[in-house]
């Protein structure tokens, strides 16, 4: 019998909320990890009744699936079979010379690789994936229907029942498949793999995720896989796993985006376990305790290796997939873009760190602050203050991260970081090479090149011996069964008998060194070596202690050395009182000559309140350290137990930066929210340095007190402005009435400042409020985007709006007061903002017509006839006019059809129905006519509402023209729809469409013909922009709407295809990317009976020869000429659009986006 994880009726229709923590199966790998199979609690967006019915639907599968009528199988994944490709992969690769490339394990041994690790004995675990988008792990864009109730989730219980609610029959579908780990190893020693099987499955959960984070060490195998954090343990070593735990559970209470998931687990140099987790956010109640939760970040924490002591370590990322140290203990990581106008990031993680995204934001089109006011930007004047801005932008598709340990590369590599550059297509993807140096008590990107080039790559990390290992997704976005992991391994034989060396030791029995030859190896080149020698130490003990202190304390020994020698140190410290002892004898090492065993020796002093030593003194003297650094770590550990006359010393600091830092800054802040000295704080608001007021503000909002608000006045508009975002965003919602209340003041020190003071009104909505939000947008000062704003509040003022209008956080809104205030407050003022600007009269019109003021019909009606005035403006205004004053629609109508403006035209067919039916179906026959593409539309869409014979006549007449291709085709969508409309009540159009239907072709493209002509560009610019789903901008740019970085282009640049391509093209490359792939970014692999390898795009052929361009990174094209005689192998390369690009639109946009391509032309 298959152990119980393999079993569906155990995992697959679990009701209840997970709660397998502390689970530990059997050593034979039997027995039933233990539920909790408790009622699911809906969530108050998700309605009871329809939640019974998941649940009971549910259960009931459950009891089939227990009786045994739904068979028990063991899991067995669709993988492709072995084939040459994967070796003919390779000729496309461009990396140095210096470098031998080698296949090292390749499908069926492996498939959809998302990460992996290399264990000391060389032995490759790898993180397989079955579960991609309809499988069991979805993408808020390919599944918008259950959008809002996801930005409402706070617990995995809310996102279970979500699932079981909208499609309940996704407790069998999204349990069917699993993620997994595979276990690899080169047994023979020949470089390549020769034994593949299967670590732990089971990973199936209706709640699971990606399995998207691997580490191993020694037996135990740490795996993150939302929604939680295991340890994995192979007893007997026959490379199963055969006990499981886990650690804690919790991650992931959102769905996000695919590949935002818990990975990147790494060793910390104090012996900590450390990971990160993309924005679906976390709900996690600890060991101890304590509630961890933020339901729309991505974040980085640490534990210890059991489990215990589990910490946020930073926040407000978007999605670090990996982590990596370097030799000082400092923690990086890559971080994604939003698919909008923003980059990847380079980040340096620090303790407390902030960076800004929120997943919310995703679903906005200006993606909130992140976009709009600047926070993926590097730092830059006037940048949000509470961040931690990223230190470079990097590459697009951030995914593997690592670095060079130190041994089997040439030194040229030493320091050096690596970075997965994951972008769906190899030609385009790869990993990219870059280094830190210091700058300031932070670092600086340097020297970013690409180091291979043309592989898909996932992941990469070192094998002991320095071989670089890359693992490949061969092709797409999503899993195709298909894998490979390459070696990449240089010829420097100095280099690779240092690698030799090193590898011998990482797979030698730690236990049998001696004290004194693991305190030698303190300093070994490679920081794996170190690492382990320090580890091992710290698990011995008592003699070990004295070693590593007497090495610390040791001047003549290696800067390596030391450090290691102290983080061991802090490790013991943790670990029990005599090892704290201990420390507090290394404290003269922070007046040490090296700065940088100052700032270490000043760091776990800090991170380690001691009652033998007085390390708080330590701490105030580092404050006025030389070292940036050594200043850093002392402010930011001085509030772990500093006292109250310690705000004045970190507020000196604060001065005396006068925030040219932002780490130094930074761990102000931190210093002061530890002290929590609040009222000092306050008091601060007086202080002449606007430095030290901002770090005071800061520190506040992090400590949420209200009294923030004393700091909305401040003279520095900088400093104003994050007490104004302290409020709103964090929220701290006492102190909204005053943040509301600054609508009062003449000017308001910043638009971000002004959005969150209107925003906090609309929020608070009481009776006097719109008052404010009316007189600060009549203002002759206040900028027309926030007039514009302001009016849009006033016009949503009755509404329920869930969503608030700058973060797009779920929010609860108080019962509205009377909306006659609203009335009151714009009665004499609704005038002048019809005669202003375009954007603000537009908003006005809204205003008009929501609250029924009927005053304004008379200039709604001037607006209509005005022909100066913009379209939009003239259309809303007769919309307007429709619902406020009836009796001068006709007089509108005929301005309207007076008009020569074809778009204001077309709204007269929407609305002369309200007038003469008769009179409409005129109308509409005429524009059949001679009108224009427009009118002929809403002519159509209106003859399906009117439920009339005469139109439904018209409708058959129109089908026979389609029928004969005799209808205008930039018509057939809104005629298609409207007959189907119609179809059930008149015999004649339902056969008729049903003609139309079965003539179409086999073709992909035949059913989207409809979608050919009639589209809107400027519409279908706002999908291109701004359409999350289909994210077009992540990959293409169109004349000036380029990304900064070129890097991030993967796919053609569109600014002149209108000229290139016609839209039958156009439409074809959306439908099936594969058969239309732009002949620039078309690549082809061919083979010769010479074995030289070609990859690149075919730009000349005949009978006899083929002519290819194959381009190097860095280099001009290339063109070689093949004999055809001798080709043995030709192969098209798939294009890294995605495929389902065309079920994320409707029939509309997908006319519109045609419409917007085709207009892209640079020919006049």
């Amino acid at each position: 019998m298959e152990p119980c994880w393999r079993r569906s009726s155990c995992s697959v229709f679990a009701i209840g909320p997970s709660s397998r923590r502390n689970v530990r199966l059997s050593a034979d790998g039997g027995g039933s990890p233990l539920r909790h199979r408790g009622t699911v609690r809906a969530s108050p967006q998700i309605e009871s009744g329809t939640l019974m019915k998941a649940t009971i639907l549910a259960v009931t599968l459950s009891v089939i699936a227990a009786s045994g009528a739904i068979a028990q199988r063991k899991y067995e994944p669709r993988i492709a079979k072995a084939s040459e490709d994967g070796r003919r992969q390779m000729s496309g690769f461009r990396i140095d010379d210096g470098f031998e490339a080698r296949l090292w394990a390749a499908e069926p041994q492996l498939a959809n690789p998302v990460c992996f690790w290399v264990d000391a004995r060389g032995r490759v675990f790898v993180g397989e994936t079955y579960r991609q988008e309809q499988g069991g792990v979805p993408d808020n864009r390919s599944f918008g229907f259950w959008l809002k109730d996801d930005l409402k989730s706070q617990t995995l219980a809310d996102r279970r029942a979500m699932y079981l609610t909208h499609r309940p029959h996704y407790a069998m579908q999204f349990t069917e498949h699993h993620d997994r780990i595979s276990l690899l190893e080169d047994r023979d020693g020949d470089g390549v793999a020769d034994s593949s099987k299967v670590f732990a499955d089971g990973f199936n959960d209706i709640l699971d995720g990606t399995g998207a984070g691997i580490l191993a060490r020694g037996s135990d195998i740490y795996y993150t896989c939302i929604p939680n954090v295991w340890r994995l343990r192979d007893t007997n070593d026959d490379g199963v796993a055969d006990r499981r735990e886990i650690l804690h559970t919790g991650y992931g209470i959102r769905i996000a985006l695919r590949g935002h998931d818990l990975h990147g687990l790494v060793m910390g140099p104090d012996g900590r376990l450390y990971f990160s987790m993309g924005d679906r956010g976390y709900n996690i109640f600890t060991k101890e305790g304590k509630h961890l939760k933020c339901p729309w970040s991505g974040a980085v924490f640490r534990c210890e290796l059991d489990g215990s002591n589990l910490e946020l370590f930073a926040t407000g990322l978007r999605n670090p997939q990996e982590l990596a140290f370097d030799d000082f203990g400092n923690l990086f990581t890559g971080d994604n873009n939003s698919d909008s106008e923003d980059r990847a990031r380079i980040v340096y993680v620090v303790e407390g760190g902030e960076t800004g995204w929120r997943m919310n934001f995703q679903y906005r089109d200006d993606r909130g602050g992140w976009v709009s006011e600047g926070w993926w930007k590097t730092r830059h004047e006037g940048q949000a203050a509470f961040l931690i801005p990223p230190l470079a932008h990097v590459g697009s598709g951030p995914s593997g991260f690592t670095s060079y340990p130190g041994t089997g590369l040439p030194s040229r590599y030493d320091g050096s970081f690596l970075m997965c550059d994951f972008r769906g297509g190899r030609k385009n993807s790869g990993i990219w090479s870059f280094k830190f140096e210091q700058e300031g008590a932070g670092y600086k990107v340097v020297g970013s090149e690409h180091l291979l080039w043309g592989s898909l790559a996932t992941d990469c990390d070192f094998g002991p011996d320095g071989t670089l290992f890359v693992s490949d997704w061969v092709a797409g976005w999503v899993g195709v069964g298909k894998g490979r992991i390459y070696t990449f391994r240089h010829k420097d034989v100095e280099a690779r008998k240092a690698g030799a060396a090193t590898a011998q030791l990482l797979g030698g029995d730690w236990s049998k060194h001696a004290v004194p030859a693991l305190a030698a190896l303190l300093g070994n080149a490679d920081r794996r070596v170190r690492l382990e020698a320090q580890y091992e130490l710290v698990n011995r003990g008592g003699e070990s202690i004295r070693v590593m202190k007497a090495v610390a304390l040791d001047k003549s020994e290696g800067r390596l050395a030391r450090i290691h020698a102290l983080w061991g140190l802090g490790q013991m410290a943790r670990r029990d009182s005599f090892g704290l002892m201990q420390l507090s004898e290394v404290a003269s090492l922070a007046s040490d000559a090296d700065a940088e065993i100052r700032a270490q020796v000043v760091k776990i002093l800090g991170e380690h309140p001691n009652p033998y030593a007085d390390h708080a003194a330590i701490l105030r003297a580092g404050l006025g350290d030389d070292s940036p650094r050594v200043r850093y770590f002392a402010a930011l550990n001085l509030g772990r137990f500093g006292g109250k006359q310690d705000v004045a010393r970190l507020l000196a600091l604060a001065r005396e930066n006068a925030d040219k830092d932002v780490y130094i800054r930074h761990a102000c802040v931190m210093g002061l929210t530890g002290l929590g000295d609040a009222d000092a704080l306050v008091a601060c608001k007086s202080d002449e340095a606007p430095s030290a007021r901002l770090v005071a503000v800061l520190a506040l909002r992090r400590l949420k007190d209200s009294r923030v608000a004393e700091y909305l006045k401040d003279a520095d508009g900088y400093v104003a402005t994050a007490a104004a975002r302290a409020i709103y965003d964090v929220p701290i919602d006492s102190a909204y009435a005053a943040l509301a209340g600054m609508l009062r003041q003449e000017r308001l020190p910043s638009v971000p400042f002004a959005r969150r003071a209107l925003a906090a009104a609309e929020l608070l909505g009481q009776a006097h409020l719109p008052e404010l939000i009316a007189a600060y947008a009549s203002r002759d000062g206040t900028p027309t985007r926030l007039k514009e704003e302001a009016l849009a509040i006033l016009a949503d003022w009755k509404n329920d709006r869930a969503f608030d209008r700058i973060l797009n956080m779920w929010r609860d809104r108080p019962v509205r007061w009377d909306t006659r205030f609203v009335g009151i407050a714009l009665k004499d003022r609704l005038a002048g903002f019809l005669k202003a600007e375009p954007g603000v009269r537009r908003a006005a019109i809204k205003i008009a017509e929501s609250y029924q003021m009927r005053g304004a019909s008379d200039r709604l009606l001037e607006l209509v006839g005005d022909g100066s005035a913009k379209t939009p403006t003239r259309i809303e205004a007769l919309r307007a006019l429709a619902t406020l004053a009836p009796s001068k629609l006709k007089d509108a109508v005929d301005f309207a059809m007076a008009s020569t403006d074809g778009r204001l035209r077309a709204e007269v067919a929407s609305l002369l129905p309200r007038i003469d039916k008769g009179l409409t179906l005129d109308f509409i026959a005429k524009t059949f006519d001679g009108g224009t593409t427009p009118e002929k539309q809403a002519g159509l869409v209106t003859l399906a509402k009117m439920s009339d014979p005469r139109a439904d006549g018209m409708l058959v007449e129109a089908m026979d023209r389609l029928l004969s291709k005799e209808q205008p085709m930039g018509t057939w969508l809104e005629l298609l729809d409207s007959a189907r409309r119609r179809m059930k009540a008149n015999e004649a159009l339902a056969s008729r469409v049903k003609e139309y239907e079965s003539s179409l072709s086999q073709k992909a493209i035949a059913r989207y013909l409809p979608s050919l002509h009639g589209g809107d560009p400027e519409r279908g610019k706002k999908v291109f922009l701004n359409k999350t789903e289909t994210s077009c901008r992540r990959c293409h740019q169109v004349g000036n709407l380029k990304p900064t970085d070129p890097n991030v282009i993967a796919g053609p640049d569109l600014s002149d295809v209108g000229d290139r391509r016609d839209r039958e093209y156009l439409l074809r490359s959306i439908v099936d990317p594969n058969a239309e792939i732009t002949e620039s970014f078309q690549d082809w692999m061919v083979e010769t009976k010479e074995d030289d390898i070609y990859r690149g795009r075919v730009v000349e052929e005949d009978d006899q020869r083929v002519v290819m361009e194959v381009k190097e990174v860095g280099e001009p094209l290339a063109r070689v000429t093949i004999d055809k005689k001798i080709i043995t192998f030709r192969k098209r390369e798939k294009s890294p659009m995605p495929e389902d690009v065309i079920t994320k639109l409707s029939a509309h946009e997908l006319r519109d986006l045609v419409a917007f391509l085709a207009s892209q032309k640079l020919k006049k």
